[in-house]
């Protein structure tokens, strides 16, 4: 848990990296499982979808963003896989989801790509991969991504949309202090 100011705003974040303890796993199953938004769960992602991806190794972390005061939180998965079959995997956002009942009025998505650009560069990466949900809507994310600065279709796999963005290198000094550096696990 921790503090981050972002755009002006101060935001809490949760950074629940892998491998989890047994409390832990259950809190990141509870909560990614049950995110709801418009009524539904988000992204369709329900507890037995989280509980696999943890049994499975899947998930570098997962990311819970919210301005303080605000019950609006941006949360997401960090995977590391090989999508764009490159030498080494790279660092995708996964599972994408702005869900609650307070909305604040500035999205807290912005801060957790910057969590996520943290995170990514204390792993010696030099990109951050995105991956839209498909269906219907996809071009307006698409948009709504590109004004975080991710591009489009950074893989050239037609049908398909992922998206890059270069990290930034400014960042405190302390973001490794904050996260710790850690070594980047293969994907199988």
């Amino acid at each position: 848990m921790g503090l981050l100011t972002y755009r002006k705003k101060l935001y809490e974040y949760t950074i629940y990296f892998t491998p989890l303890t047994q409390d832990t796993t259950e809190e990141v199953i509870k909560f990614f499982g049950n995110r709801i938004r418009d009524g539904k769960l988000c992204l369709g992602v329900n507890e037995k979808y989280i509980s696999d991806n943890i049994k499975g190794n899947k998930s570098i972390a997962y990311i819970k963003v919210n301005e303080r005061g605000y019950d609006d939180y941006a949360t997401a998965s960090l995977k590391s896989i090989n999508w764009c079959q490159l030498s080494t995997p790279q660092i995708f956002v996964m599972t994408l989801c702005r869900s609650g009942s307070h909305k604040s009025t500035v999205s807290p998505v912005g801060a957790l790509f910057k969590l996520s650009e943290i995170i990514a560069k204390n792993m010696g990466e030099k990109f951050i991969y995105l991956f839209p949900q498909q269906g219907e809507g996809v071009e307006k994310l698409i948009e709504i991504y590109k004004g975080y600065g991710f591009r489009p279709n950074s893989c050239n796999i037609p049908g398909e949309y992922p998206m890059r963005k270069k990290i930034s290198g400014h960042f405190s000094n302390r973001s490794k202090r904050y996260f710790g550096t850690r070594k980047r696990r293969r994907s199988s």
